[in-house]
């Protein structure tokens, strides 16, 4: 039952994220959801292949719901977990300082990747700011959660 609850959770969050509208009135932001799924699979992945399949499946999933070039979220989640999950042992992945800074790394790294493809301009690297901060508050509360659904469900018995 859990093998099946990340990728199940990547769908889910990434048609949440298609639908939800973008806040024009505070600029074209948008809640983002996936740059905090891919930190914790990052950093709780028991192997580093892992945490990159889980953020090549979050890519995909992101670029097959928007109208970006299809491939590219794979590159700016795919080098942020790899990275992450390197470091997966030196880092308390439980302080919830170290869940925001991975959260708004992967975020951040991930928008820079797109507007690198689209053309920098300096309204969007203060998308990118918000965004990354945005995204450092919404990890731990995603670590909290996946928490609770693997304290509830069963495990598989391997």
């Amino acid at each position: 039952m859990r093998r099946l609850l990340l990728p199940v959770i990547v769908l889910m969050l990434a048609a949440a994220q298609a639908a939800l509208p973008m806040l024009w009135w505070l600029g074209g932001w948008r809640l983002e959801f996936l740059p905090a799924l891919v930190a914790y699979g990052a950093l709780t992945a028991s192997r580093p292949s892992r945490a990159v399949l889980l953020a090549v499946l979050a890519g995909l999933a992101l670029d097959s719901l928007s109208a970006g070039p299809f491939g590219l979220s794979v590159l700016g989640f795919g080098l942020p977990a790899a990275v992450l999950a390197g470091l997966g042992e030196s880092l308390d992945r439980d302080l919830p300082w170290v869940q925001a800074g991975a959260g708004a790394w992967v975020a951040a790294f991930a928008a820079g990747v797109a507007c690198a493809a689209a053309g920098p301009t300096f309204g969007a690297l203060g998308k990118i700011s918000v965004l990354a901060m945005l995204s450092a508050v919404m990890t731990p509360l995603l670590f909290f959660t996946m928490e609770l659904l693997h304290y509830w469900l069963p495990d598989s018995g391997r």
